[in-house]
């Protein structure tokens, strides 16, 4: 998938799936992040979007980087949180000057990571740009959340047909827009997540299913300390 396919979905991730999560991604950054984090913390938000997050966060005092590889999805983003930096970069070649409190990702951005090795990489950054005892907070879908719930169809507000897929050899998710543009997601086993995250030099602090998502914990959210 390359960041042109991004900017072809920019206006549905805004408006469609972006305002399914932001609920969700804000609670878990009031419940488990905030209280671990200085009143003016440095916050990376990675796979930013358009903006939800980093503007939530932005607006609580953190100084934070939104990173995005989409340029449109960036352009709605500096709109919404004129306060907050963003940088135009794959989530596993960002780079930032000093070191952070926490990075965030939400809505299963790492699940976009294109293979393991991407996803590898994509760790050792952020933990790179981490100062010790730093965290990393970010949700997932486990391999059994997209072979249960990834067969349907819908149309979005504005009318346009969003199609799910899901691969089981490959263990890809694919989201398929207007018939035309193709959202690829990967499913990776939490063992091998967990593992790639050691090997960043991150530990796992927690990792809990989300009560609310169907399947029963199919949807995670983990907590990892550096």
């Amino acid at each position: 998938m390359t960041p042109a396919a991004y900017d072809e979905i920019a206006d549905i991730y805004d408006q469609h799936w972006g305002q399914d999560s932001v609920s969700f991604a804000r609670s878990m950054i009031d419940q488990v992040l905030a209280p671990l984090l200085p009143r003016h913390a440095r916050v990376i938000d990675l796979c930013c979007g358009t903006g939800l997050i980093a503007g939530y966060l932005s607006a609580a005092g953190y100084r934070v980087l939104g990173v995005d590889e989409s340029v449109k999805m960036l352009n709605i983003a500096r709109a919404r949180a004129p306060k907050a930096e963003f940088q135009l970069a794959d989530m596993a070649q960002f780079r930032s000057p000093g070191q952070f409190d926490a990075a965030v990702s939400f809505y299963n951005s790492m699940n976009h990571a294109r293979s393991h090795e991407h996803l590898r990489e994509t760790l050792r950054n952020v933990a790179k740009h981490l100062r010790r005892g730093g965290v990393m907070l970010f949700d997932y879908v486990a391999p059994q959340g997209f072979e249960l719930a990834w067969e349907w169809s819908e149309r979005s507000a504005a009318g346009r047909t969003l199609e799910y897929r899901y691969d089981p050899e490959s263990r890809q998710a694919i989201c398929i827009v207007d018939r035309r543009t193709a959202i690829v997601q990967n499913a990776f086993e939490a063992s091998l997540i967990h593992q790639a995250l050691k090997d960043a030099g991150l530990a796992v602090l927690a990792d809990d299913p989300v009560a609310a998502f169907i399947p029963s914990g199919a949807r995670r959210v983990l907590l990892a300390s550096k």
